[in-house]
């Protein structure tokens, strides 16, 4: 019976620190990804490489991937020529691992600018993310989810029509 109470204390105590470091490495990660995302919002001519991994990985809804912090950046500078009110809004997160954040919220964007009092070329998706951290506290993974029909057909209703 003593080894029974003396193994669960030793293993609460294990679980109350591995807790703190989980806790502690979210409240980092959070406070990592908000500047990311913050960056993202204000399209920077220069996105700022320091949150990054060098072999980052970026899955957009559809499922393609994009390989490499340099290659990403420059995918990101070609959205905001597209869309160049590109938002994201962050309406919360949670950590099912220590390095992983499950994050809600929105996208939304305007085609080339192009306001219009209609809105038909604006659009806001609600959007989620699984966003992956590096041991040194990089982004090393985004993964996006989202349904983005919208955005492809408010793309093909600005696009001269050819005849074939």
């Amino acid at each position: 019976m003593k080894h029974r109470f003396a193994l669960a204390l030793i293993l609460t105590g294990i679980c109350i620190s591995g807790c703190g470091e989980k806790k502690e490495a979210e409240k980092e990660y959070f406070q990592k990804l908000n500047q990311w995302v913050k960056i993202l919002n204000e399209h920077k001519d220069t996105l700022s490489a320091e949150y990054l991994a060098e072999e980052f990985s970026f899955t957009d809804a559809r499922g393609q991937e994009l390989k490499g912090r340099e290659r990403v950046m420059m995918g990101w500078q070609q959205l905001f020529r597209i869309f160049p009110d590109y938002t994201i809004d962050i309406e919360s997160t949670s950590s099912p691992d220590k390095n992983t954040m499950a994050v809600f919220g929105y996208t939304s964007g305007t085609y080339l600018g192009m306001h219009s009092e209609a809105g038909e070329n604006h659009w806001k998706i609600p959007t989620a993310w699984r966003i992956s951290f590096d041991e040194n506290g990089r982004i090393c993974r985004w993964k996006e989810y989202g349904d983005t029909k919208i955005i492809y057909e408010i793309i093909r209703s600005n696009q001269p029509d050819t005849d074939f």
